[in-house]
């Protein structure tokens, strides 16, 4: 069993401000067929930023259950990895920018104490 691709993910409004809904399109290739169907799931950031999935619908399908859900998951993941890549560069770059700008206006406050 694999997932081939996941298509026309779509965000779904929400009022809680650390989940995130969408919904898309699955295709799964299955031992002797290929099937597809809806497919619904948050990413929940914890109090500590640390970001899960977790689905919410799935198809149902002539398959075990647990790594039908595995595999979602995992496609899920590699989905996003492009994406976690580049937020942490950009915390990364923030942060030492940061670093920089605390060091300059250190070394400006000491010579003003001189």
């Amino acid at each position: 069993m694999k997932v081939v691709e996941i298509k026309d993910i779509q965000r779904e409004e929400g009022q809680i401000f650390y989940i995130r809904k969408y919904s898309g399109e699955i295709f799964i290739e299955l031992p002797t067929s290929t099937e597809h169907g809806l497919v619904k799931f948050s990413i929940e950031m914890d109090p500590l930023g640390r970001k899960s999935i977790v689905l919410l619908k799935y198809p149902q399908l002539n398959y075990p259950l647990l790594p039908l859900k595995k595999a979602i998951i995992d496609a899920l993941d590699k989905l996003l990895q492009p994406i976690k890549k580049e937020i942490k560069e950009v915390k990364e770059e923030t942060a030492k920018n940061n670093l920089s700008s605390i060091k300059t206006d250190l070394i400006n406050l000491m010579e003003l104490a001189d």
